[in-house]
């Protein structure tokens, strides 16, 4: 079943599915985190160092 339609519409539940939990608590920081001005850089020492606040529990892929 497609979740995300039924969330704007209060269709969904929390509690049905903790995966589903999870990321509704963890989008709008997602969407912040996506969000850049065209002429704002950002290196790619600040860009993870941002992922690992939001994602803690991930490794840094071997370079």
């Amino acid at each position: 079943m497609e979740i995300k339609p039924l969330i704007p519409l209060g269709g969904y539940v929390a509690g049905a599915d903790a995966s589903v939990d999870k990321a509704v608590k963890m989008f709008p920081a997602i969407e912040r985190f996506l969000r850049q001005e065209m002429r704002e850089p950002a290196s790619l020492e600040l860009v993870q160092s941002r992922l690992q606040i939001l994602f803690p529990g991930v490794k840094k892929a071997e370079q």
